[in-house]
């Protein structure tokens, strides 16, 4: 019986890894070029997998990146929830510290116009997370246009820090982005 429990382990090891290899090969090709110029064959060639391997575990190159948006949603909700940022400024720096090190992925999502489901992820976050106006009179109409341009503003901000690289800290990023929400609340834009 003992052996039967170490030949699942074993191809479960194999089967996370296959499927690991093949997320990862697709963000550094995204990160090359459009996803439509991406082909199952390019990818398995490349991660040095067949295609049949691919196949295994997947039916598409869309079918690979609906499992890295999932992957990605899914941990981002979790950093969330362990974090609890309670103000803006947590906020901020608590996504700034998460994408940080998820860079290739975020510039392959942004090369490929495909940043949108996690906005949107990122909204519905937000509208849960009422804490953060803790302590403030804010009402739900107020709540409710204050998330999507809150949001809206943060991935134009996220977009700039991917163009330029990544040249600035989590901590310079959430600093940067207070100044912006700062100057656009107050009018002090120009």
């Amino acid at each position: 019986m003992g052996g039967c429990i170490v030949i699942v382990e074993k191809k479960q090891v194999k089967r996370t890894s296959s499927v690991e290899t093949i997320k990862t090969t697709l963000i550094a090709l995204m990160n090359e070029k459009p996803k439509s110029q991406i082909s199952v064959s390019q990818i398995a060639e490349t991660a040095g997998l067949s295609r049949r391997t691919f196949y295994r575990y997947f039916l598409s190159v869309d079918e690979v990146l609906d499992a890295v948006a999932f992957q990605m949603r899914k941990e981002f909700t979790a950093y969330l929830e362990v974090q609890q940022p309670t103000t803006m400024r947590m906020l901020l720096y608590t996504c700034f510290t998460f994408w940080e090190p998820r860079k290739e992925i975020l510039s392959g999502l942004a090369y490929n116009h495909l940043l949108y489901p996690l906005i949107d992820e990122f909204m519905q976050i937000a509208r849960r997370n009422r804490q953060i106006t803790r302590g403030k009179q804010v009402s739900e109409e107020v709540l409710e246009w204050a998330v999507p341009m809150m949001c809206g503003t943060f991935f134009g901000v996220l977009m700039q820090w991917i163009a330029e690289d990544f040249a600035h800290t989590p901590d310079e990023m959430t600093v940067l982005s207070m100044s912006v929400f700062s100057a656009l609340l107050s009018g002090n834009v120009g």
